[in-house]
């Protein structure tokens, strides 16, 4: 889970949201009610093309958009890096940042990023389970905008 400044806890599960999409997992808000009870608000649901199954943490960049990585899905069925801004009203707007594809070439790319990811100074940094080559120990990935 992250808290921003204002008490809202954010989080991910990596199964639920959308059943006839796939059952994917959701990135969703908890926000504290005066009652002291907590209301979620699903920001996105995932489906098979974006990512599946989001495990680690979620971070925000100062501009306040949301990121994360799920171990699953995505063009290549490989997983994804993702980000999320807000808006006006509605779900938020996603935005993917890297698909994984251990294909690519001779298994370079990684696979199944199981953990969550870090920004700093706009790029965004995470790691992988699987794929890097012929030993397929993973690889560490930075994106850059």
């Amino acid at each position: 889970m992250t808290i921003d400044g204002k008490g809202t806890l954010y989080g991910t599960t990596d199964a639920g949201g959308d059943t006839i999409a796939c059952y994917c997992g959701v990135v969703f808000e908890l926000t504290k009610n005066s009652n002291g009870k907590w209301t979620e608000n699903v920001l996105h649901s995932m489906a098979a093309t974006d990512g599946g199954s989001p495990m680690g943490p979620v971070v925000f960049d100062g501009a306040g958009n949301l990121y994360a990585a799920a171990q699953s899905g995505g063009t290549f069925a490989q997983g994804t890096i993702f980000m999320l801004t807000p808006t006006s009203i509605g779900p938020w707007s996603e935005t993917i940042l890297h698909q994984f594809d251990y294909q690519y070439p001779d298994g370079k790319d990684g696979s199944s990023p199981y953990a969550g990811v870090i920004v700093r100074r706009g790029q965004v940094f995470g790691t992988t389970a699987g794929g890097g080559g012929p030993d397929d120990s993973g690889i560490v990935i930075r994106i850059t905008p």
